[in-house]
């Protein structure tokens, strides 16, 4: 199932704001915000909806029962947008101090301390370390320095300064944890090597995860005699507070049937449907009854070219076929700098994707693609923004910029 949740909030972009000390700067970069640097997550918010997992990161935490809000400011940081993309496919991630590490454990150092022993770390600022975990050997950084002077950083990183930020360590460990979980055992290895501190965090991660004991909502830390009456209306709490999180999980609007089930119970309920099949069901005519005529829908020209069909019309087309687009063969046959930003000349682990010269949104505004297509000699309809003569390879941060 997919679940819609609550967005964020302007209370939660303030409050990371005024907790920053590097004043809303990329975090690894340490660019401004001229260089498309956005809000990201540590740990992922949609983690919200999985309400079992939820469950026992507040369990063991040491928590009240639904009291966890990941747009807390500590699970939130700036950084740049091709930067972040990286991190959401668990490219990179940030490794705590030592020190901080093993507050996490009893004194063995092997086993995950439990709810009752859990650390209250009072630090308002943290040190990491940039490590990366995986298809990182042609990526670089730029780093700037207080004086604007820029650094170029390369695989494997070593020599990249310590990072400070007000982030919590428990969510770095989370999604540090879940890199580690990502890669081979070889890899897993070498890291730990370097790092002997997270020799346990794969044995961290399956404790913070472990199921809740049978008499968990009889321990009144986890559930306290209030809370069965009021965490039916907990969600309805101001999140307009800028001075602190509220304490309660962010609210999940909706949960809705992903695609994949919605094609499936289609197909299942259809009377003697014959095997799917990868092949269009060709177009027929539509009567709209309100508008009291028939209406033609435009027909396809048959042409294999993928820029001589017609224009995209809806926004189910334009996402569909942008995400065929991606992938032809045409488009990395046309490019000349095999498929690498066209303006660093970075390869395509540097979160390169594709970029429209002209928005292809403009696709939508009929008046205006009535005038190109008069002015440029073209027959009325036909003016395709998915060419590949408008379609570029750029790295995500500058394409957003």
């Amino acid at each position: 199932m997919d679940s819609m949740l609550a967005n964020i909030s302007s209370s939660v972009i303030k409050r990371a704001q005024n907790a920053d000390p590097n004043m809303q700067r990329c975090l690894i970069e340490n660019c401004s915000t001229s260089m498309a640097i956005q809000l990201g997550h540590v740990y992922d918010r949609k983690q919200t909806a999985h309400g079992h997992g939820m469950d026992s990161l507040e369990w063991n935490w040491g928590l009240v029962k639904g009291s966890l809000h990941l747009d807390t400011r500590r699970n939130v940081f700036f950084v740049g947008a091709s930067l972040y993309e990286l991190y959401k496919r668990h490219n990179w991630s940030l490794v705590p101090e030592e020190k901080v590490v093993r507050q996490f454990f009893y004194e063995d150092g092997t086993r995950p301390r439990k709810r009752r022993d859990f650390p209250k770390l009072q630090s308002q600022t943290f040190k990491y370390t940039f490590l990366p975990i995986k298809d990182m050997e042609d990526v670089y950084i730029n780093r700037q320095s207080e004086d604007n002077t820029v650094t170029i950083h390369e695989y494997p990183f070593s020599g990249f300064p310590t990072i400070t930020s007000h982030i919590h360590p428990v969510f770095v460990l989370l999604h540090l944890s879940q890199s580690l979980w990502c890669i081979n055992t070889q890899s897993y290895k070498a890291i730990v090597k370097q790092y002997p501190w997270l020799h346990e965090m794969r044995e961290l991660h399956t404790s913070w995860f472990a199921e809740l004991p049978d008499n968990a909502d009889r321990n009144p830390t986890y559930m306290p005699s209030h809370q069965s009456q009021s965490l039916s209306t907990s969600q309805s709490i101001s999140d307009d507070d800028i001075s602190r999180t509220p304490p309660h999980r962010i609210p999940v609007l909706t949960t809705q049937p992903s695609n994949e089930q919605v094609v499936g119970r289609f197909a299942a309920n259809r009377p003697n449907s014959p095997p799917l099949s990868t092949r269009a069901a060709p177009r027929v005519p539509q009567t709209y009854p309100s508008c009291g005529e028939k209406r033609e829908p435009s027909e396809v020209i048959q042409d294999a070219r993928p820029n001589k069909r017609r224009r995209l019309l809806t926004s189910t087309d334009l996402k569909r076929h942008h995400e065929d687009y991606q992938r032809s063969n045409a488009l990395k046959d046309a490019d000349p700098n095999l498929l690498r930003g066209l303006i660093e000349n970075c390869s395509a682990n540097m979160a390169v994707q594709l970029g429209h010269v002209y928005d292809r949104k403009q696709t939508a505004h009929g008046h205006g693609m009535d005038s190109l297509e008069w002015n440029w000699g073209l027959i009325k309809g036909s003016l395709h923004l998915d060419t590949r003569r408008n379609v570029f390879f750029g790295m995500l941060l500058l394409l957003n910029d």
